[in-house]
């Protein structure tokens, strides 16, 4: 039986792989950890970030589960590694200024993503990590264009800061 789960809260900076725009955004989310060994946790993990160029805001919130190795787990200093799935929804808003009015759209979107992740746990307390959310199944607009950019968007890289509640 699993017992009640470690918390995390983090901050961060969320990486859009996109080609072409958007820049680095704020990321907040929350890891619940459950202990199944002495090097061994189940991992549930909640996000939200927001990515923002001219004329462009993205905003996504993740949810995952995963499975982290921590090989000395006692360690002031404990390396972890975690590999997991994911799924990821956005709200995107494009908009143009023209001369006498503005244009813009929304597009709404999910993907699921396989997650990669490396870190360290500090005094048993402080976290830092770095993650890749790598997209394996794409929004229906990816799958069908079959111009240059196809699939320019292959997932997110991560970066954070947390603390252990």
């Amino acid at each position: 039986m699993l017992r009640s789960p470690e918390v995390t809260v983090r901050a961060g900076a969320v990486f859009p792989m996109f080609l072409i725009y958007e820049n680095p955004g704020p990321l907040a989310g929350v890891t619940l950890g459950w202990r199944l060994a002495q090097r061994l946790e189940l991992v549930a993990r909640g996000e939200a970030g927001a990515l923002f160029f001219d004329g462009i805001q993205r905003y996504q919130a993740k949810l995952g589960v995963g499975v982290r190795l921590m090989p000395w787990p006692k360690w002031p200093v404990s390396p972890w590694v975690q590999l997991g799935v994911g799924t990821t929804a956005h709200a995107e808003r494009v908009g143009v200024v023209l001369p006498e009015r503005t244009a813009s759209a929304t597009d709404f979107g999910a993907v699921v993503t396989a997650d990669a992740s490396l870190g360290v746990r500090i005094v048993q307390r402080f976290e830092v990590g770095l993650g890749w959310d790598h997209i394996v199944v794409p929004w229906s607009y990816y799958s069908v264009y079959m111009g240059n950019e196809a699939d320019p968007h292959r997932g997110y890289a991560l970066a954070w800061f947390g603390v252990k509640l």
